[in-house]
């Protein structure tokens, strides 16, 4: 049976030269990621990414956005640069919560192979994964991830964290949900009734201890 064909956008969120543009030319041109099969539906979804540099090309997007399609905010900012950051957290977030209801929204610092250069050291105060992480305590449903685009196997295995976190991390909220409820649902009670036996093989002896007058059992109403 044929593949229902949907597409997953990728929306990069941030200032401009944070690194947008070369992230996405290393994802199309040089990792060649156009399609993404999902391994939960087995679905083919086709990846598109859409830069958006202010906060009416974010309003116009959201208008015109598609139900079908799987649109993923990845909010951009470079880890050298701390004012990049700052402009994530006091103007693209609150911008999306004002469109979207409690959205799920990804922390994506770029640039992170510069953190470790020598110069860089010297005169920036870099981002550290750490400080990204300890944003994302501030937001439900907000997650931290970097890469480099000069790295390829970061860009990977950072689109690779995402996919799999806007997939699963709902499912796996329903599956525990589920659960719950079922032992709810069962009323699973544990009780102990004697009097129990014990035999101290030493002093061949034996001793009883009476619990109060419960029962063990298991119901389902």
């Amino acid at each position: 049976m044929a593949c229902t064909k949907k597409k997953i956008k990728f929306l990069l969120l941030g200032d401009a030269g944070v690194g947008k543009s070369s992230l996405i030319s290393t994802y199309f041109y040089k990792l060649s990621l156009v399609y993404h099969e999902h391994r939960y539906d087995k679905r083919r979804y086709q990846i598109e990414m859409i830069e958006i540099l202010t906060f009416e090309d974010l309003k116009r997007f959201h208008m015109y956005e598609n139900e079908n399609d799987a649109v993923v905010n990845i909010l951009c900012f470079n880890v050298t640069c701390r004012k990049s950051l700052y402009s994530i957290r006091h103007g693209w977030i609150p911008e999306i919560l004002k469109l979207k209801k409690n959205p799920k929204m990804f922390l994506l610092g770029l640039q992170c192979d510069r953190r470790e250069q020598f110069l860089t050291k010297l005169t920036h105060h870099c981002v550290s994964p750490g400080e990204g992480r300890q944003l994302t305590l501030y937001y439900e449903n907000l997650y931290y991830v970097e890469c480099s685009a000069l790295k390829l196997a970061s860009v990977k295995e950072a689109f690779d964290k995402i996919m799999q976190i806007y997939f699963y991390v709902d499912l796996e909220k329903q599956m525990e949900e589920r659960i719950l409820k079922l032992y709810a649902r069962m009323q699973i009670q544990f009780k102990f009734y004697g009097p129990i036996r014990w035999r101290r093989e030493r002093f061949k002896s034996v001793e009883d201890y009476t619990h109060p007058d419960e029962e063990c059992f298991l119901y389902d109403d």
